[in-house]
């Protein structure tokens, strides 16, 4: 199954770091450029998708919101495939995945747009020349004519001089940049990570899958500060970004005792099942997982009430299902309560006695049922 990730983005509708499936992705994206296009803004926002059964990324880029270069991400990434220079063997690759995405895409945003029309019927028809076509091509053709012929004279080996120069050391700038790339990434790959680690760090501006490599690196050697400093500063972010690559509450504790927020101890408290702890806790920068947390939180300590409305943050199928199971139970145990209490009164008739066994028996198995069920985490 194919998920995206956006990594570099400022709109409150789309998480930061986390896995969105594609799907839903399309969709999420469809609409902030439906959003954005009337705005004439363009927000741009990095991603890199993702094939879930190893985390492989097989693409990455930047989607231009606003820019009516593609209505949707499915639509961004199929035109962009084909200009990316690639061999014969991994052109089958490009195609298998050309067919993932459609297979993970509705329909409805499978149509790719045709603006030619859009441009004529944005026209003020009260300034359309009334001249004749060849009228208009006269008068165009002679001041264009002057207009080129004096600005030709006087700039045109300028500006040739100038352009050849900068192509030249445009092509041999990126060619000594990809020459040492080259060679560090075939270090990395004998297990000589010493000079890609030391490229990375020295670069001013890295590629998503750069930034993740040199991030993982600062992680496993608890380089806290420099991870920080990676994400813009922020240790919010550099913590959401490690809770997602390690499962290591130790690790965790670390990073937040280097830089205490509300979100570590939110985390540590989630990782450490102190759920009453973590919901006492406040100005915690809600995103997506924390919310799915805090929603498993109020479940455990029997607010049901509450769980169900923070399940609007979140939407999770999981939690939700989770959830109307636990309130049947518990519908359940309330009413097999009920009638044992109602047999209590006679404690003599033998078949009562045998009736309020079987059902203090029923009420364990479902109790039984209630606790498996509050102590399944899922995917959380």
């Amino acid at each position: 199954m194919l998920y995206v990730v956006f990594t570099n983005i400022d709109h409150t509708k789309i998480p930061k770091f986390e896995k969105i499936p594609f799907k839903e992705a399309v969709s999420l994206t469809n609409e902030i450029e439906m959003e954005m296009r009337p705005k004439k803004k363009v927000l741009s926002g990095d991603f890199y998708l993702i094939r879930d059964e190893d985390n492989e990324t097989v693409y990455s880029g930047t989607f231009n919101f606003g820019s009516k270069f593609a209505p949707n991400l499915f639509i961004h990434i199929k035109k962009n495939l084909p200009k990316i220079r690639t061999s014969k063997e991994k052109e089958k690759q490009r195609l298998l995945l050309i067919e993932e995405m459609e297979e993970q895409t509705e329909e409805v945003y499978k149509k790719e747009e045709d603006f030619s029309d859009d441009d004529l019927s944005n026209l003020d028809k009260s300034k359309i020349s009334h001249l004749k076509r060849w009228q208009r091509r006269t008068v165009y053709g002679v001041g264009l004519f002057f207009a080129l012929a004096f600005l030709g004279c006087l700039t045109f080996f300028m500006i040739q001089v100038a352009s050849f120069q900068n192509e030249y050391n445009q092509v041999q700038a990126n060619s000594e940049e990809q020459e040492i790339l080259l060679s560090n990434y075939e270090k990395a790959l004998l297990d000589d990570r010493e000079d890609m680690i030391t490229y990375l760090s020295e670069k001013e501006e890295l590629t998503e899958e750069q930034r993740m490599i040199y991030a993982n690196h600062l992680v496993n050697n608890e380089q806290y500060e420099e991870l920080v400093n990676l994400f813009d500063e922020d240790p919010i972010l550099a913590l959401s970004y490690l809770t997602q690559v390690t499962d290591d509450i130790a690790t965790v504790e670390a990073f937040n005792e280097a830089y205490p927020t509300s979100e570590g101890e939110f985390e540590i408290a989630y990782a450490n099942n102190n759920y009453k702890d973590l919901l006492a806790i406040e100005d915690v920068e809600m995103n997506v997982e924390r919310s799915k947390k805090k929603t498993y939180a109020l479940l455990k300590t029997g607010n049901i009430e509450d769980a169900r409305a923070e399940l609007e943050n979140n939407n999770d199928e999981e939690l939700s299902n989770k959830i109307d199971e636990y309130e049947s139970l518990t519908e359940q145990i309330e009413q097999l309560n009920s009638q044992i209490s109602d047999l209590e009164d006679d404690i003599d008739d033998a078949d009562k006695k045998k009736t309020r066994r079987k059902l203090r028996g029923d009420k364990n198995d479902l109790e039984d049922e209630r606790d498996e069920l509050e102590n399944q985490r899922g995917d959380l």
